[in-house]
């Protein structure tokens, strides 16, 4: 178990200090012209409703009772508790070097996936930190990478109400506005295109493969996948680049 960093570890990046001192006197304005309080702010990105369960998982449960993960801002004090013990390394791995992490997973048997998303603004961004990333020679060997935009991947809506916040699951394709709202004040900037990077470690086992592709599979998440999640997180702290994407006009 790691160590939990104090808050100011992690925003100790002139770009987070710059988010931090603005975040007092900015509000978050959106679409609808609807202003949301410092108030409604905090309670939107640095709270939760999330859970742990015995197999690790922390998730919260949405309207519909199905699992709906609410993701909090990486500046929140709060953030390390919503992330799963077997990627927090390497979470904040990637945090203290300024990238955006959004609803992870460490996988919670031997057939499903483990996985890390990054929010990002630009495809440019995004190949710039792939080739950071494949400059190692010792990656997880079932690594591999998927783009999407954030409103055709995110089913999560998270309200404020009086007594705090509710999330609820909703069909991709409908939260452009609200995506462009909930980034903004997650990570104290804005954009209009937000990108989601799956840096997945290893997928989901799949039921076509043959007895020994499966038995390969196994052996690897048994005795390998965790040994190499953290060599893959001392790379970034050693040699991956920092992500600076804030705006200081």
């Amino acid at each position: 178990m790691m160590n939990k960093p104090h808050f100011w570890e992690l925003i100790s990046s002139r770009e987070a200090v710059v988010r931090y001192a603005k975040s007092s006197t900015q509000r978050i304005k959106i679409k609808s012209e609807k202003v949301l309080s410092q108030k409604e702010i905090k309670k939107m990105v640095r709270t939760t409703v999330n859970k742990k369960y015995k197999d690790g998982r922390i998730s919260g449960i949405g309207k519909d009772g199905k699992y709906a993960s609410h993701s909090v801002s990486p500046y929140s004090k709060v953030f390390l508790d919503n992330i799963e013990e077997k990627i927090q390394e390497l979470i904040m791995a990637l945090v203290k070097k300024g990238y955006l992490p959004i609803s992870s997973c460490q996988g919670h048997s031997l057939d499903e996936e483990r996985h890390i998303q990054l929010c990002f603004k630009s495809h440019e961004e995004i190949d710039k930190f792939k080739k950071e990333i494949t400059k190692s020679e010792l990656l997880p060997k079932y690594l591999q990478f998927e783009t999407t935009k954030a409103e055709d991947f995110l089913n999560t809506k998270v309200e404020v109400t009086n007594r705090g916040i509710s999330i609820q699951r909703v069909k991709p394709n409908n939260i452009k506005e609200g995506v462009t709202e909930y980034f903004q004040a997650m990570f104290w900037q804005h954009s209009e295109n937000w990108l989601i990077l799956h840096m997945i470690i290893i997928d989901e086992m799949d039921e076509r493969l043959s007895f020994w592709q499966i038995a390969k599979r196994w052996y690897y998440k048994t005795f390998k996948l965790e040994k190499q999640t953290k060599n893959l997180a001392e790379h970034i702290r050693k040699n991956v680049i920092a992500y600076d994407s804030c705006d200081y006009k």
